[in-house]
């Protein structure tokens, strides 16, 4: 059966010397053993497991030649140099127990090498020795470590019924990202829920169809080939649109001024600022009255110049815009 060994304790990459010297790699001082005999180039089999800042790289771990068995594995990483050793791992103390010692076919051998930098592609060299005959079998391969995207920088703006979102790519960490996840929820105690989905090249969406005057909360996350990385920063926006019609609006004679009323209109998501008064003597002349507090719903016009009839309109406004106005018209008394 297979047996697996335990992983090995983790190394952690040195900063190399400014300058070293590479060892050529060594011939065999075994007479028995011929260089065409050396398995140099044998297929290690490798399966390499791509983590965030890590590689782990696993391998077959029983090789024989000549009743040679691989005493000890040497792990080398390559940089601008050339390769270079970093640990080494013993199988067999001495000959006697590498003869003697019963081998399972297939078994396998792992090593981690940690404090890698995720996106850059690493190459390693996997030598076996048989304790003097060195790289009695050598192999190498090339692995790239990756992690988890990183998270978006969310902003978002509001409009008449949809809120614009917008967010800066984070670090991919080594896997290009995929797709983006938007969920949302309305106010600040629902659940979230996802709303939308877009492709890993966009960096914004439009959320329509909402409702003006309710708040919603907004997070993005990216997803690249590891698994989806954190929540952007939350974000809540409360589309509005323009304030409706004053409804009901009346002009009744008070005195020597004319009273006019209304009703509060719905503000379309943003607080009323104020309402605005205009009178229309004729098609052409129009009478500015003035602007009236939004906690006002009835205002007494004095001083208008003679008129047959006069037509008032109002309209309220916010921060967003004004709205249409209502109208009502009024005829001098006989």
């Amino acid at each position: 059966m297979c047996v697996q060994l335990p992983r090995q304790v983790a190394w952690q990459v040195p900063k190399p010397p400014a300058t070293r010297s590479i060892r050529p790699p060594p011939q065999s001082s075994d007479d028995d053993v011929t260089a065409d005999q050396l398995y140099h180039g044998t297929p290690l089999h490798f399966t390499i497991t791509r983590g965030d800042g890590y590689v782990n790289i696993e391998w077959t771990r029983d090789y024989s030649v000549n009743n040679r068995a691989v005493s000890d594995w040497v792990i080398y990483m390559k940089d601008d140099q050339g390769f270079f050793p970093i640990d080494t791992i013993q199988i067999y103390k001495n000959p006697v127990a590498a003869y003697n010692e019963n081998r399972e076919p297939g078994a396998r051998q792992d090593y981690t090498v940690d404090n890698l930098t995720n996106g850059v592609q690493y190459e390693f060299r996997i030598v076996g020795n048989y304790f003097h005959i060195k790289e009695l079998v050598a192999d190498t391969t090339k692995a790239t470590p990756m992690g988890l995207p990183g998270s978006p920088n969310l902003v978002g703006d509001w409009s008449n019924g949809s809120v614009s979102l917008s967010w800066d790519a984070p670090p991919n960490n080594g896997s290009a990202i995929n797709e983006y996840v938007i969920s949302a929820r309305i106010g600040k105690t629902n659940p979230f829920w996802p709303i939308k989905t877009v492709p890993g090249s966009e960096t914004a969406y439009t959320v329509p169809n909402l409702t003006n005057g309710m708040p919603y909360e907004f997070f993005v996350t990216a997803r690249n080939g590891v698994g989806v990385g954190p929540l952007s920063n939350l974000i809540t926006l409360t589309p509005a649109g323009p304030p409706g019609v004053p409804q009901n609006f009346t002009a009744t004679r008070e005195g020597d001024g004319i009273r006019l009323s209304w009703d509060t209109p719905d503000d379309g998501g943003r607080p009323i600022i104020h309402y605005s008064l205009l009178a229309y003597l004729d098609r052409f002349n129009h009478h500015w009255i003035g602007q009236v507090e939004a906690t006002q719903t009835t205002y007494l016009v004095t001083g208008l110049p003679d008129y047959n009839t006069v037509e008032f309109r109002l309209y309220a406004t916010t921060d967003y815009s004004a709205g249409s106005y209502a109208s009502v018209t009024l005829t001098a008394p006989g």
